[in-house]
């Protein structure tokens, strides 16, 4: 696939990448330079390594889901400019805006019903891509990378699977991995999209209740409730 930055131009953002400009670091560096977010495999996992090749995985599902996305519905999704799954680099144009997470609990009722119903909204969009084999990832892989959905999965007996359309699903939506607007209006995109599968509805919104997010309001739980009236599905 054509990508939109050459290497010489990824390399030259590369190699301004400092602990400066860097915003976070666990299993990869993630830089912000200019209007773009750097993030590589962290060096504490070598080449050949199982856990590289788990982050080799996951990049590769991050950056397929995001393409698919951007593709196929109009959720909103971060430009990804340049990947090399060999160097475990990927390069994104930024979302401009503040995580949800760094501003839920200062959030009027009113503001965060705002918020909760437009997540909803984008978690409609993406269950309409649909496949109606098996549960996969992004990417075509069979492992599922959220184990919590994964965990679900296993619970289904193989009638009850067959039985199952299955949606695309971010299966990570924590508030940490929303963008929204400087002046909290609007959702301004979906980040960190390594986990996405396509799964039946009830595994994401396992998922998604299974983590507790203890950090977020009672109402957040709520999500896949919205999602199951927006979709007609509430007796699920």
């Amino acid at each position: 696939m054509v990508q939109p930055m050459s290497e010489t131009e990824a390399q030259s953002l590369i190699a301004r990448c400092n602990k400066g400009n860097e915003i976070d670091l666990f299993d990869r560096h993630i830089h912000l330079v200019d209007d773009f977010v750097v993030m590589w495999n962290n060096a504490e996992a070598p080449a050949g390594s199982e856990v590289a090749g788990e982050l080799c995985a996951r990049n590769i599902n991050a950056v397929e889901a995001m393409r698919l996305v951007a593709a196929r519905t109009n959720v909103p999704v971060a430009e990804v400019m340049y990947f090399s799954s060999e160097e475990g680099i990927i390069i994104q144009r930024r979302i401009p805006g503040v995580l949800l997470f760094d501003v839920i609990r200062d959030m009027s009722a009113e503001q965060l019903a705002i918020a909760l119903f437009q997540v909803a909204q984008l978690v409609c969009q993406l269950a309409k891509e649909q496949i109606t084999t098996c549960p996969l990832t992004a990417a075509g892989g069979h492992r599922i990378f959220q184990p919590t959905a994964e965990e679900h999965l296993t619970q289904l007996s193989p009638d009850e699977l067959t039985r199952q359309v299955f949606i695309l699903s971010h299966l990570d939506l924590h508030p940490s991995n929303i963008i929204i607007t400087e002046d909290w209006s609007q959702v301004a995109g979906l980040i960190d999209w390594e986990r996405a599968a396509y799964v039946p509805l009830e595994t994401a919104s396992y998922a998604h209740e299974i983590c507790g997010w203890s950090c977020c309001p009672p109402e957040w739980g709520l999500l896949f409730e919205y999602v199951k009236d927006m979709m007609g599905l509430r007796k699920l």
